[in-house]
C-alpha cells in the first residue's frame, strides 16, 4: 500500500448483508461458515470473515465485525449479527417451496434503531435498515438460497432475516440518531457498501436527512451550526426545536443550497468567529485545509469603524479568532460583531442569488451572543 493512503472499508449494510448470506449458508448446508462473499451495488465481491456461527435446525445466527478501514467511524468494530429462521426441508422433501415467491422478511433487532419522525428513507415505526442495504441482504440471503438449495435443503417458506447490532443502542448516542428520531439503537446504512475515508459524501448526506426530518416535521426556519459547540449553545439561544438545528461542519455552502432546494424560508447561521469570519469573506468551504483563517480580513473590518488606535493594535496583535473574540468582548465591540454579521449575510445572499431569507448571528466560544445581522 502506498504511504500515507486511507485503507477503506465496509458500511453496516454490507455487514449485515454478509451477516445474513453466512447465516442462510450455514442453515442451508448445516455447516458453520467461516467467510462469505457478497455482491455490493457496484458489482464488486468483498470476502468477509465471520466472527461467530450459531447453528440448529431451523435457526442460524452469524455475526461480522466491521471494518471501517481508517475512517473514524463510531460504529467500527462493531458487532453486526444476522438471525435467520426459517424451516427447513431436506432434499427430496414433498414440501419445498419456491422461496422467492414466500418472501424473506428483514426486520430489525436489538440495537437496531426505529424511525420515529417522517422524512427519512425509511418509514416511521419501521426499523432503521435503509433501502440500498435491505435490497443487499435479501439479494445476499437469495444467492445463497439459490447456490445451495438444489446441493442442501430448501424452506417451507418465508424467511425470516433479524439484524441486530448489540451495541448499537450505546453506539447511538454517539451518532444524529436521537436527533433524527431514529430511537432504540444506530441505523443499517450505505449506499456503496464502502466506507471511504474521512468521507466527505457520508457527512454531505447526514445533513440533507437531518434536513429532511426538519422539513418534515414543518420546520421552515433552520438553525445552521458549523460545530457541536455552537449548536449546543444555538439551543439555549434560539426558540426552536432540536430539529431546526443542523450540524454542517466544513459543509456551511452545500447545506445553504440544499436548504433552498426544499423550499426553507428562512436560514440562521450561528457560529463562533473562526468559521464565522471565513463565511464573511465568501470562502464556504471551511475546512482549514481549504481556508485559513484571515485575520486580516478582521482587522480590515475593525479599522472600517475607526475605533481607538489601542483597540486596532490589539486585534492586529490577536494571533487566533479566539484572541480576536477576546478583544471583542473586552471592548465591547457591538458596531464590529454586528459588520461581521452582516458581511456574512451579504455572503450567503450572494450565494444564493438573494432567494432565500438569511439572519446570522455571532457567539463567543462561551455563548455569548456578540452580534447579529438582524
Amino acid at each position: 500500500m502506498p504511504k500515507n493512503k486511507l485503507r477503506k472499508g465496509y458500511t453496516t449494510g454490507a455487514c449485515a448483508a454478509a451477516a445474513a448470506k453466512a447465516a442462510a449458508v450455514s442453515l442451508l448446508t448445516q455447516e458453520k461458515v467461516k467467510k462469505v462473499l457478497i455482491t455490493l451495488p457496484s458489482g464488486e465481491r468483498p470476502a468477509f470473515d465471520v466472527a461467530k456461527c450459531r447453528l440448529g435446525r431451523d435457526r442460524a445466527t452469524c455475526s461480522v465485525i466491521k471494518d471501517a478501514g481508517d475512517d473514524p467511524d463510531i460504529t467500527n468494530r462493531a458487532i453486526i449479527t444476522a438471525e435467520i429462521n426459517g424451516r427447513r426441508w431436506e432434499l427430496g422433501s414433498d414440501k419445498r417451496g419456491n422461496i422467492e415467491e414466500a418472501g424473506i422478511i428483514i426486520r430489525g433487532g436489538k440495537g437496531v434503531g426505529i424511525v420515529t419522525k417522517p422524512g427519512l428513507a425509511v418509514a416511521v415505526g419501521e426499523a432503521a435498515i435503509n433501502p440500498v442495504p435491505l435490497k443487499m441482504i435479501r439479494e445476499s440471503v437469495l444467492e445463497a438460497l439459490n447456490f445451495f438449495s438444489d446441493r442442501h435443503a430448501t424452506f417451507e417458506g418465508p424467511l425470516t432475516v433479524t439484524i441486530s447490532i448489540p451495541n448499537g443502542q450505546k453506539l447511538a448516542k454517539k451518532t444524529l440518531n436521537p436527533r433524527l428520531g431514529i430511537k432504540g439503537g444506530i441505523s443499517v446504512l450505505g449506499t456503496t457498501g464502502v466506507v471511504i475515508p474521512v468521507s466527505m459524501e457520508a457527512f454531505r448526506e447526514a445533513i440533507c436527512c437531518a434536513l429532511d426530518v426538519a422539513c418534515a416535521m414543518g420546520r421552515r426556519e433552520i438553525v445552521l451550526c458549523p460545530g457541536r459547540s455552537s449548536e449546543k449553545y444555538g439551543r439555549i439561544i434560539l426558540p426552536f426545536s432540536e430539529e431546526a438545528f443542523v450540524l454542517t461542519g466544513d459543509h456551511l455552502g452545500f447545506a445553504l443550497k440544499e436548504c433552498l432546494k426544499r423550499g426553507v424560508l428562512k436560514v440562521i447561521l450561528l457560529g463562533q468567529l473562526g468559521k464565522l469570519s471565513k463565511i464573511a469573506e465568501g470562502k464556504f468551504q471551511t475546512h482549514y485545509k481549504k481556508a485559513k483563517i484571515n485575520l486580516n480580513f478582521i482587522q480590515n473590518l475593525a479599522e472600517e469603524l475607526n475605533p481607538a488606535a489601542i483597540i486596532i493594535k490589539e486585534i492586529k496583535e490577536a494571533p487566533t479568532a479566539r484572541a480576536i473574540t477576546s478583544v471583542i468582548i473586552r471592548h465591547n465591540l457591538k458596531n464590529l460583531s454586528r459588520l461581521i454579521c452582516l458581511k456574512i449575510k451579504e455572503s450567503c445572499r450572494s450565494l444564493l442569488e438573494e432567494k432565500l431569507e438569511v439572519e446570522s448571528v455571532l457567539i463567543s466560544y462561551e455563548g455569548e451572543v456578540l452580534g447579529r445581522s438582524d
